[in-house]
């Protein structure tokens, strides 16, 4: 019976399959988060771009953009779907133009929500 045991542990048969079994899962989950950090950073860099056009259009085109919803038509958001909502102001240093939106991360179980904001102030130019 002590040799069976013995000769058991010894047995290196499917031991690959077995790290494998234990390694794939870690470099999956890695690999998601890495795709995820990538899109919610590919989604703040656009609403950043957004911002800022709307604030440079609704200072030196006043005639075409004179509401943010104006500018934003003429400098859209093209990131992924994160339904962004937009706000302007004048203020001291010029026209600012303020968006923000949420990105939703689906994994399994849970839901995680990453909060987005830029905004972006452009002086007036006569």
């Amino acid at each position: 019976m002590m040799r069976g045991v013995r000769a058991f542990w010894r047995d290196q048969f499917g031991a690959s399959a077995l790290e494998f079994a234990l390694v794939i899962p870690v470099f999956a989950g890695l690999l998601f988060l890495l795709m995820n950090i990538c899109v919610v950073l590919w989604a703040e860099a656009a609403l950043n771009f957004a911002v800022d056009g709307a604030a440079r259009c609704m200072s030196v085109q006043s005639a075409i953009c004179d509401t943010a919803a104006d500018a934003i038509k003429k400098h859209p958001y093209l990131g992924p779907k994160i339904s962004p909502a937009f706000t302007s102001a004048q203020v001291t240093c010029g026209n600012r133009v303020s968006g923000s939106g949420a990105y939703q991360i689906n994994i399994m179980l849970a839901n995680l929500s990453v909060p987005l904001s830029a905004s972006s102030c452009f002086p007036v130019q006569d």
